[in-house]
């Protein structure tokens, strides 16, 4: 059934391009002549999908190279060393010129927008007419982008990427390591239901060697709040920070402890060691073999476990955070 489903979209996505006479302008590969290039990024509008797909634009140096994407996302570029320029509102592009522009999806609301503000320029695609499937994001956005471009460069470090944000004092020791802990999650399956007791094991193991920094977005306020009760040491921005300062807070950490998520995605590309906890993610490498979202070139310990992260022992998290502490220098 779930074949169908997609088949059912392919098409219905190439019928609506010809409608709309798009087809016309579509390019299998990136002209060497181009220069200036227009990256449209809203058809997977999370912290982590976004990161995950533009960590391609690496490839991309020598370009003039702008962005639209997501009004909650444009933090994550405000400093980029690719984007020139980062837009949230369409309309302000109607008069700009591009050589090409790189659409994430052809979905009928990207191909709305695209041939409004710029209806007669060629584009390429980086998903193409079907997305939304489970993928290795990160590899596939290198991967497709060499193929786009039509060379083999050696491909740069494996992993996403986001200029460093702009620094928010938050009052933090000079003199202790940072420990931060992403507290909550928009899927239950990705919540973490035992912070508290590995809180407990550190400071049993640490002392007060870190300090402990809970983060993350409304969907944690409750159990930061129960956490903090129990550990009034441990600084608490969980809901009370914007992405711009949560950022900076991951950026003045040395380490993250994280189920998959956005604020995990936003530590990779600030290049943060983390321990990471993956749970109910079907996709395997071609030898049949789990893949999670990490990379070779991300300094992450992962765990997995097959139906939620809270299946995950408490144990495993400390060993994961030992192992990680000796690979690494504080």
């Amino acid at each position: 059934v779930w074949k169908l489903k997609w088949v059912f979209k392919y098409f219905k996505r190439k019928l609506y391009m010809r409608l709309i006479g798009q087809h016309k302008k579509e390019l299998s590969h990136i002209p060497s002549t181009t220069k200036s290039v227009l990256w449209i990024n809203l058809s997977a509008p999370s912290l982590g999908d976004s990161l995950m797909d533009l960590s391609g634009r690496q490839l991309l140096t020598g370009f003039n190279l702008d962005l639209l994407t997501d009004s909650k996302n444009a933090s994550l570029y405000q400093n980029d060393p690719f984007f020139k320029n980062v837009f949230v509102d369409a309309d302000e592009l109607q008069n700009h010129q591009y050589d090409l522009v790189i659409l994430d999806a052809y979905s009928p609301r990207i191909l709305k927008i695209k041939s409004r503000i710029l209806p007669n320029q060629s584009f390429v695609g980086l998903w193409g007419y079907v997305n939304g499937f489970e993928a290795h994001r990160t590899l596939y956005s290198f991967y497709r982008m060499q193929f786009l471009l039509q060379n083999n460069q050696t491909l740069p470090k494996l992993a996403p990427l986001m200029g460093g944000p702009d620094f928010f004092d938050a009052g933090l020791s000079p003199k202790k390591s940072k420990l931060a802990i992403v507290v909550g999650a928009e899927w239950d399956y990705r919540r973490y239901s035992y912070w508290s007791e590995v809180i407990a094991e550190v400071v049993r193991e640490y002392g007060d060697a870190f300090e402990i920094l809970l983060i993350g977005s409304s969907n944690g306020v409750a159990e930061a709040e129960e956490i903090s009760l129990v550990f009034p040491q441990c600084k608490n921005f969980v809901g009370k920070c914007t992405l711009s300062e949560t950022s900076s807070l991951i950026e003045q950490s040395n380490i993250v402890l994280a189920a998959d998520g956005g604020l995990w995605h936003i530590a990779c590309a600030l290049n943060k060691p983390s321990v990471v906890l993956f749970a109910n993610m079907p996709v395997f490498d071609e030898d049949g073999l789990r893949v999670t979202r990490e990379t070779k070139d991300i300094v992450c310990n992962a765990l997995y476990a097959e139906n939620f992260v809270s299946q995950i022992k408490v144990e495993e998290v400390l060993q994961a955070l030992k192992s990680l502490l000796s690979a690494i220098e504080l």
